[in-house]
Protein backbone atom coordinates (compact mmCIF):
# COMPACT_ATOMS: atom_id res chain seq x y z
CA UNK A 1 0.00 0.00 0.00
CA UNK A 2 1.57 3.37 -1.39
CA UNK A 3 0.62 6.16 1.03
CA UNK A 4 0.94 9.74 -0.45
CA UNK A 5 1.99 12.91 1.76
CA UNK A 6 0.95 16.42 0.93
CA UNK A 7 3.60 19.23 2.06
CA UNK A 8 2.80 22.90 2.08
CA UNK A 9 3.68 25.03 4.93
CA UNK A 10 2.08 28.46 5.08
CA UNK A 11 2.82 30.79 7.90
CA UNK A 12 0.93 33.49 9.45
CA UNK A 13 1.93 36.10 12.04
CA UNK A 14 -0.21 37.71 14.83
CA UNK A 15 -0.69 41.29 16.38
CA UNK A 16 -3.20 42.63 18.99
CA UNK A 17 -4.61 44.94 16.26
CA UNK A 18 -4.49 42.56 13.10
CA UNK A 19 -6.90 39.75 12.67
CA UNK A 20 -6.59 37.22 9.44
CA UNK A 21 -9.19 35.74 7.66
CA UNK A 22 -8.01 32.80 5.66
CA UNK A 23 -9.67 30.52 3.42
CA UNK A 24 -8.01 26.41 3.26
CA UNK A 25 -9.57 24.95 -0.16
CA UNK A 26 -8.86 21.30 -0.70
CA UNK A 27 -8.89 19.81 -3.85
CA UNK A 28 -9.84 15.83 -4.19
CA UNK A 29 -9.08 13.26 -6.63
CA UNK A 30 -10.04 9.82 -7.46
CA UNK A 31 -7.77 7.50 -8.34
CA UNK A 32 -8.66 3.96 -9.74
CA UNK A 33 -6.27 1.03 -10.83
CA UNK A 34 -6.93 -1.71 -12.65
CA UNK A 35 -4.77 -4.71 -11.34
CA UNK A 36 -6.30 -7.41 -13.16
CA UNK A 37 -3.72 -9.87 -15.13
CA UNK A 38 -7.09 -11.48 -16.98
CA UNK A 39 -9.73 -10.25 -15.77
CA UNK A 40 -10.62 -6.21 -14.32
CA UNK A 41 -9.99 -5.57 -11.17
CA UNK A 42 -10.20 -2.20 -9.85
CA UNK A 43 -9.17 -0.51 -6.95
CA UNK A 44 -10.20 3.13 -6.04
CA UNK A 45 -8.62 5.41 -3.33
CA UNK A 46 -9.69 8.86 -2.96
CA UNK A 47 -7.25 11.59 -1.29
CA UNK A 48 -6.81 14.57 -0.81
CA UNK A 49 -3.55 16.46 -3.51
CA UNK A 50 -3.51 19.90 -3.37
CA UNK A 51 -4.30 22.45 -0.49
CA UNK A 52 -4.39 26.30 -1.20
CA UNK A 53 -4.49 29.12 1.48
CA UNK A 54 -5.80 32.33 0.69
CA UNK A 55 -5.58 34.96 3.20
CA UNK A 56 -6.45 38.60 4.09
CA UNK A 57 -6.35 40.86 7.43
CA UNK A 58 -8.49 43.57 8.93
CA UNK A 59 -8.54 45.39 11.76
CA UNK A 60 -9.72 43.36 14.86
CA UNK A 61 -13.26 45.79 14.92
CA UNK A 62 -14.41 44.26 11.75
CA UNK A 63 -14.67 40.88 13.69
CA UNK A 64 -15.81 42.00 16.82
CA UNK A 65 -19.21 42.84 15.10
CA UNK A 66 -19.79 40.03 13.49
CA UNK A 67 -18.82 37.41 16.78
CA UNK A 68 -19.66 39.65 19.08
CA UNK A 69 -15.55 38.69 20.70
CA UNK A 70 -12.31 39.57 19.97
CA UNK A 71 -10.81 37.27 16.90
CA UNK A 72 -7.14 36.58 15.55
CA UNK A 73 -7.50 34.24 13.43
CA UNK A 74 -10.96 33.06 11.42
CA UNK A 75 -10.17 29.70 8.98
CA UNK A 76 -12.45 28.66 6.72
CA UNK A 77 -12.22 24.95 5.18
CA UNK A 78 -14.20 23.74 2.52
CA UNK A 79 -13.45 21.11 -0.05
CA UNK A 80 -13.20 22.33 -3.74
CA UNK A 81 -16.16 21.49 -6.35
CA UNK A 82 -13.99 20.46 -8.83
CA UNK A 83 -12.19 16.69 -8.30
CA UNK A 84 -9.83 14.88 -10.51
CA UNK A 85 -10.28 11.16 -11.67
CA UNK A 86 -7.24 9.03 -12.67
CA UNK A 87 -7.71 5.45 -13.91
CA UNK A 88 -4.40 3.47 -14.02
CA UNK A 89 -5.40 0.54 -17.08
CA UNK A 90 -2.81 -2.14 -17.76
CA UNK A 91 -2.60 -5.16 -20.51
CA UNK A 92 -4.22 -7.88 -19.80
CA UNK A 93 -2.02 -11.14 -20.22
CA UNK A 94 -5.00 -11.90 -23.31
CA UNK A 95 -4.48 -8.88 -25.15
CA UNK A 96 -0.68 -9.23 -25.23
CA UNK A 97 -0.86 -13.30 -26.25
CA UNK A 98 -3.77 -12.10 -28.81
CA UNK A 99 -1.23 -9.45 -30.24
CA UNK A 100 1.77 -12.22 -30.16
CA UNK A 101 -0.62 -14.84 -31.97
CA UNK A 102 -1.38 -12.01 -35.05
CA UNK A 103 2.57 -10.95 -35.57
CA UNK A 104 3.63 -14.88 -35.86
CA UNK A 105 0.54 -15.08 -38.08
CA UNK A 106 1.47 -12.49 -40.24
CA UNK A 107 4.91 -13.72 -40.24
CA UNK A 108 3.52 -16.92 -41.34
CA UNK A 109 1.87 -15.77 -43.91
CA UNK A 110 4.45 -13.33 -45.39
CA UNK A 111 6.84 -16.39 -45.42
CA UNK A 112 4.31 -18.55 -47.09
CA UNK A 113 3.49 -15.66 -49.98
CA UNK A 114 7.35 -15.30 -50.63
CA UNK A 115 7.54 -19.01 -50.56
CA UNK A 116 4.88 -19.12 -53.05
CA UNK A 117 6.21 -16.14 -55.50
CA UNK A 118 10.14 -17.71 -55.62
CA UNK A 119 8.05 -21.22 -56.53
CA UNK A 120 6.21 -19.82 -59.45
Amino acid sequence: MHQIYMKKQYYLTFDSWISHQGQLILTQTLSTIDTGILFTNSESKSFIYNAQLITNATTNQFWSTLLVKNSYLNLFIRLDSMSFDTQIVYSKLGEILLAQVGLIMSILMVLSFTSWITQT
